[in-house]
This record gives structure tokens, sequence and C-alpha cells, in this order.
């Protein structure tokens, strides 16, 4: 019988809170309250019941009046899921923005808080220290349901909701490495070692965070080995944040919420690369829907139990909450108005401002994890019954004050300080875009009116006065338009890269380095501007660090696969970064130009310019280097394109049943194989096999087989990126270099020199004996040979005629030279 009832219960629960959200948006009430009056109203109406009424202990209406909701329900069923879908709907990079009023908030205020509240509540009461303690850890934590969902009814600013958000999404874990850190000290009494404890908290939350991260890692190449089953990827990123947590908390004994929190954010940063574009989103929607049942019936759940908590409560507790309520507002306004202005002064976090410290002070809301943790201890039967008393009762009067007074009176004090209404310049946005977008829709409002025989319907007075006032938005500072402007082309290049990936253009081993580059571009265009999004789009045709370590380990240890991948990976992005930036210049003249003005929309097509520019620079680069892997690699993108249409084509026949189910999985079965045959990216050949670069050399192109084996035999080849220095000036001359393809540039002094195929340098120091004379760079990709000092003479001795060519050149350049060095001097 408990299974059915058990049904029946969450059947129930799931149908009263369906009717909650609208009775609740009705009433203008928040939705976390309208949950929390819910579950105490069925809490008041089963002790009324279990009070006046005998039932059955194993029968359906004792679990009804009495559901059997434990701690462990809350923190192995719904914390994980809840956690885990914040992570990963978190916007990682806008929070990176606040990393230090969310730290702060979220590890600094919860220590400060707990020992803070601990030590007044000790002072008052009279209770041990340690039990005032592990009150302080239980309340020191902000419930991500309660605050994400108050700040989204009351429509707060999106930066204090990200830095609230942010703060419930991370408090979680060192509220709890607290909480268990104190519940030991409380059932076995000794004395406190502080280094220890400060050693166990940070080990507990930073194994939590690597295995989280590694967890992730491993979930998301599991998830693309199956990326032709989207049902299979939702399931294993749905187990994740479970598996996450129980293996941390009871195999390594690590933080669980902060490995699912790790998990969630490796997601949010790397799933979109590694799941299949329907997977991802078909994850997307079922993980909000569990969030939304998840979030729904803890609340619910979690305030049932508050009338059984509050039973027995005095006026004593009356006074004690008051304490408590206080001390949780004292220690939270030290933070928010003294350490945080202090590290803003020193540059280490950003400042948040008078009217946002105000909100963020009344708005640290407590619920569920409060109350499930206050349950655990109710459930320990080695914590006292006065412990377990003083613990729930203050507790749960503190959620019920945050949640019913704190929660209910947010949008008045959002309102008191202005922080309900636009800022000038979204307001002046909002204008320009209402306009706009009257303007696009006039002609078929024209039309509509036309076949409802309302000829006279004109534009309304509101979308005529935004008209008017459109020069409004002109007025303001044209860094802060320009800014805008980048950020919204950066967004829509993010959105193309996106729906390239989707369309299978753009293949699964780029995808995840292009929407780096794009978010490096939006976190760069919001905080600096149109110099920052011109950095962050040099640095994205920069050398990567992945690139430059696979180069070092190719040059010193003559491993070519990572470093060819890793070169094929940068022509292949550099490609599909051609294509996307195309796209851009119509949704400037579209979108940007109409909403921001023309002379943001010039400069943002000024600099999309720049862009295109240097990416045809590094393509040209490239295609001279590798003209055959450069047509191969066009030739791939063409043919993903056509197959992704052909397949569109069949989708549509069958859609219109004009094609049967067999032939339409023949069909698709085609197109797998062919687009797993295009997507199999050939390998990139270097192109440093000796023999055949010294046969590509001129000085040694009369040479026959014998010579040409007995050359490759004393030179190594070498390959260089673009601005690597080969030769520095003042080093010791050990090696002279043939350049076989590619160009450096010589620089002594104030002299610059290009030497290009066919030519040699670093041969000055060995002919003379003397230190380097010029720094030397690779001013594009080079194919080199390297020929070293200890046989160069005896490969000038052997081989007279390019012996005497090298020496010509030699001292044609040590006399220009001596030439340019009083130059210098002068």
């Amino acid at each position: 019988m408990l299974v059915p009832a058990v049904v029946l219960i969450v059947a129930g629960l799931l149908t009263m809170v369906s009717m909650v959200e609208p009775i609740a948006a009705r009433l203008r009430v928040p939705t976390s309250v309208a949950f929390a009056l819910l579950g105490i109203g069925i809490g008041v109406v089963s002790l009324v019941l279990q009070h006046y009424y005998a039932f059955d202990p194993n029968g359906v209406v004792q679990l009804i009046v009495n559901p059997p909701v434990a701690s462990s329900v809350f923190i192995f069923v719904f914390l994980p899921i809840l956690v885990f879908q914040s992570a990963v709907n978190i916007d990682v990079r806008q929070i990176a923005e606040d990393a230090g009023p969310v730290l702060v908030l979220s590890v600094v205020a919860v220590i400060v808080a707990t020992f803070f509240i601990g030590g007044v509540v000790h002072w008052i009461s009279g209770f041990s220290l340690m039990a005032c303690l592990l009150l302080g850890a239980v309340v020191a934590t902000t419930d991500p349901v309660a605050v994400i969902g108050i700040f989204r009814d009351i429509g707060a600013p999106s930066r204090l909701g990200r830095i609230l958000e942010g703060e419930a999404l991370f408090n979680d874990a060192a509220a709890i490495t607290l909480f268990v850190l104190f519940l030991g000290y409380v059932l076995e009494p000794q004395p406190v070692n502080i280094g220890g404890t400060v050693t166990t908290f940070f080990l507990l939350g930073g194994g939590g965070a690597v295995f989280g991260y590694l967890v992730g890692r491993v979930v998301c190449v599991l998830t693309a080995l199956v990326s032709d089953r989207p049902m299979a990827q939702v399931s294993l990123l749905l187990a994740a944040p479970y598996l996450a947590f129980i293996f941390a908390e009871h195999m390594l004994h690590v933080s669980g919420v902060v490995a699912v929190v790790s998990v969630g954010i490796t997601f949010n940063l790397f799933g979109p690369a590694y799941a299949s574009p329907v997977g991802w989103g078909q994850f997307h929607a079922i993980a909000e829907q569990l969030d939304y049942w998840a979030t729904s019936l803890v609340f619910v759940l979690a305030s049932v139990l508050i009338p059984k908590l509050l039973a027995g409560a005095t006026w004593t507790d009356l006074g004690l909450l008051m304490v408590l309520v206080l001390a949780a507002l004292v220690a939270r306004a030290v933070i928010l108005f003294v350490a945080l202005p202090l590290m803003s002064r020193f540059g280490l976090s950003t400042a948040i401002g008078g009217r946002y410290g105000v909100v963020i002070l009344w708005g640290g809301l407590r619920g569920a994890l409060t109350l499930a943790l206050a349950l655990s201890i109710t459930e320990n039967p080695d914590v006292s019954l006065e412990v377990k008393r003083f613990i729930a009762v203050l507790a749960t009067g503190f959620v019920l004050f945050t949640v019913l007074i704190q929660g209910t009176t947010l949008h008045i004090l959002m309102r008191l300080v202005g922080l309900d209404r636009l800022s000038p310049l979204d307001e002046a946005l909002r204008l320009q875009v209402l306009s706009v977008a009257q303007f696009n829709v006039q002609d078929q409002l024209a039309k509509s009116a036309s076949l409802y025989e309302l000829p006279e319907m004109q534009i309304s007075g509101a979308m005529a006065e935004a008209r008017e006032r459109v020069e409004d938005f002109a007025g303001f500072d044209r860094e802060h338009r320009i800014s805008l402007g980048l950020v919204t082309l950066a967004r829509q290049e993010r959105e193309l890269i996106l729906e390239q990936f989707r369309e299978r253009t753009i293949s699964f081993s780029i995808v995840s380095d292009m929407l780096a580059n794009s978010a490096r571009l939006i976190d760069r265009a919001r905080t600096g501007g149109e110099h920052g999004y011109a950095e962050a789009a040099r640095k994205s045709l920069g050398l990567t660090t992945r690139l430059k370590l696979a180069h070092g380990i190719h040059r010193r240890l003559g491993v070519d696969t990572y470093f060819s991948r890793l070169l094929s990976d940068r022509f292949e992005i550099i490609l599909a970064s051609r294509i996307v930036l195309m796209q851009l210049t119509p949704f400037i003249h579209a979108t940007i130009e109409p909403v921001l003005g023309t002379e943001v929309a010039r400069r943002a097509q000024e600099l999309l310019t720049e862009r295109l520019e240097a990416i045809q620079r590094a393509l040209d680069g490239l295609n001279l280097q590798f003209p055959e892997y450069s047509q191969a690699l066009k030739r791939s993108f063409v043919l993903r394109t056509a197959l992704r249409r052909e397949e569109l084509e069949y989708e549509s026949l069958f859609e219109q049943s004009i094609i049967g189910p067999e032939l339409h999985r023949d069909l698709k079965l085609r197109i797998a194989a062919q687009r797993e045959k295009i997507d199999r990216r050939p390998p990139l050949d270097l192109g440093l096999d000796t023999c055949e670069l010294v046969k590509r050399f001129p000085l040694f192109s009369s040479f026959n087989d014998e010579q040409v084996e007995e050359m490759r035999s004393l030179m190594t080849p070498v390959f260089a990126l673009p601005g690597e220095m080969l030769i520095r000036k003042g080093d010791r001359g050990d090696a002279a270099y043939f350049i076989s393809s590619g160009a450096v540039e010589v620089r002594a002094g104030f002299r610059q020199i290009r030497l290009g195929t066919g030519d040699v340098f670093g041969e000055l120091a060995l002919l003379t004996n003397e230190p380097r004379t010029a720094d030397v760079f690779s001013i594009a990709y080079c194919s080199l040979l390297r020929l070293d000092a200890r046989t160069f003479n005896s490969f000038i001795a052997s081989h007279p005629d390019v012996g005497a060519h090298i020496e010509s050149v030699a001292k044609k350049r040590l006399k220009e030279n001596k030439v340019a060095a009083p130059q210098a001097a002068g």
C-alpha cells in the first residue's frame, strides 16, 4: 500500500502546485511565498487531523496526514537536480565579472555569518558554543529556490539577480561543509583544532570541485560517443549530478554539493560542443521540467514540516529568533558595506553600489536547505533533545521570517531605492526598439487593417510617442552605444556558430574553441568596448597555448601527430570563422543600424572588416603552405552544406507523406554514412620529409640521389610558426637554416631584411665564430632545414660550390651589417 500512497501524494501535490502559480500571479504574491503558505497549510491540517483522529499506522490516510519526508529526501533527491540545473543555466562568463562579490558572499559571508550568529546566540542563550555555531551553519546559506524564484517574480535587475543567484549557487557548499564540521564537534566534544578545521574545509571543497570537473569531462566524452542517440545523451547528462554527488559524499568523502556545481559548470562550458543539438535541446527541456517539479515540491514539502518543527515554541524562542535575525542581518551588512567596499578600493572586487547592497542585504532568503539541515539534526539520535529543539525552532522560525517578511517586501524595497525601473540607457533603447519594431510591422498592420475594413486604424499613441522620442538615445555616450552594438554583434556571431554546428557545417572538433572565442568577444566588448572587442578578436587569431605546447613537443621530441591535429583545427577554425563573419554584415544593416544608429553600425562594420582582413591574411598564409589541404578542407565545407540540404529535402518529403518510413530510414542511413566519410578529416601532412625539402631547395637542385641522401643525413627538418623567434641576437651560433618554403625577417638594429624560399640565414656566426648579430623571426609558416654547427664546416668543405655561394652571401650580409651599425648608433 505504501507505493500507491506515495504516488497519490506526489500527484496531488503536483496538481496543487500547478494551481498555485496562476493564483499567486493574480494575488501578486511571489510564487515561492505561495508554495510556502501551501505547505504550511498542509502541515497545520496534518497536525490537527493527527490530534483529533486516529488512523491506521500503515494506511493511506496516515501517509497523507503525516508524509514520510526525511532530510535524506531533500538532500539526495532534490538538492542535486536543483543545484545542477542552476549551474547549467547560469551565465558563467557574466558571473565572472562579479566574481569578487559572488565569492565573498558565497564563502566569506557564510563563514562570517556562522561565527557571528553562533557567538551572539551563545552569549544570549547560554547554549554551548558548538551548538550555536552549528545553528549558524544551518541558517548561513541562502536558498537558490527562494532567491531565484522571488527575484524572477519581482523583475529584479539582471546584475542584481546574477549576484544573488551566484551566491545562492555557491554558498550551499560552504554552509554544508561547516555544518558537517560543527556537527562532529557537537557529537564528539573535543578541543578545536583551527588549522585542521581550515584544512578540512578547503580539502572538502577543493576535492569536490576537482572530482566534479573530472566527472563532467568524462560524461561529455561519453555523450559524444552516443551523438546519434539524443535520449541516451539526455540520460547521461541527467545521471551525472547524482553520480557525482553520491560518489563524492560516500566514497571520496568530499563535498557532494561542490561536485555537482562543478559538473554543472563543466556542462555549461563544454556541453554544447559535445552533445548533439537535438540532445542538448532535449536535455534542457527535460531538466527544466524536473527543476520545476523539484523547485515546487521541495518548497511545499519543506514548509509542511514547519508546524511540526515549531511545535512547543515559547516566547523565549521568539526573543532568541529576533536576536538571530538581527545577528544575521548585521553579519551580512558588515560584508556588504565594509568588506566589499574595501576590496573594491584595492581592486580586488567590482563595486556593487549602495542601492544594490541594500537589496542584497534584505534578499538573503533561506528555505528548503536550511529546513533539511535542521530536520537532519532532529533525526540524529546522538544529538540531545534540548539541542534538537533549539536548532529546529530557531532555524524554522528564521526561514519563516525570511520568506514571509523579507520575500514579500523585497519589491517594496526595490521600488523605494529605484531598482524597479530601467536605466536611462535601457529606457532610451526600449523606445528605439519599439519604434523600429513598429516601423517593421507597419506594412503588415496596414494589410490587416484593410482586411478587417479598418482603414482609419493608425499607429497607437504609445508607439507614436516612442517614435518621437527616439532621438533621446542618440544623446547617450558614444562609447556605451558602441559597446552595446558590439556585444549584440558578438552574441549574433555565437548564434551563427551554433546554427552552423546544427547544420553540420562546423565540425564537432572545433565548435568548442569557436564558442569560447565568441564568449571572449562578448565579455571583452561588454567590459572594454571597441578596444576590448578588437583585442579579443586579435587573440582569437593568435596561436593558442596548446598549439605552442604541441609545437614545442614536435620541435624537441619529433612528435608530429598532436601538433598536426591542432594545426588542422586552426585551419578549419579560420575557414569557418570567415564563413560566419561574412553573414554578420546583413545583421548590422538589418538590426544594429535601425536600433543603435548609423554611427554604431558603421563602427561595427569597420571592426568586422578588420577582422575579415586579418582572417584572410591568416588563411592566405596557410593556403600558401598547404595548398592541397586547403582545397580539400574547402571541398568538405561545400559537401557538408550540400549534404545537409539533401537531408532537409528528405525530411520535407517524409513530412508530406511522399515517401514512407522505410524509404526515409534508408535515406537517413545513406546520409549518415556519407556524413561520416566527409567528417573524417584527412591528417595534415606538415611536409617535413627531409629528402623532399632538400630537392625543393634551389642550391641543391643539381644534386644527385646520393648527394641528396648525404644532405638528408646532415640536416634536420624544422617547422616554424608565424612570429616564432628562430635566432636571438647575442646568442652563440649553433646552426644555419635553409628556407625550403615560407619567409623570415632579419632584424639588425633599425634594418629589417626579409628572406624567402631558397635563402639561408644564421650562417654568419658559424663562419666568423662571433655571436649572433641579429634577431630572426618567422613571418609565415616555414619549412626549414637546420644544419648543426659541428657539421657545417665539413659540409662546406665537401660541397665547394654550395660553400662558395654561402660564403658570398655571408660576406655581403656582413658588409651590410657594418654599414648599418653606425646608422643605428647615430
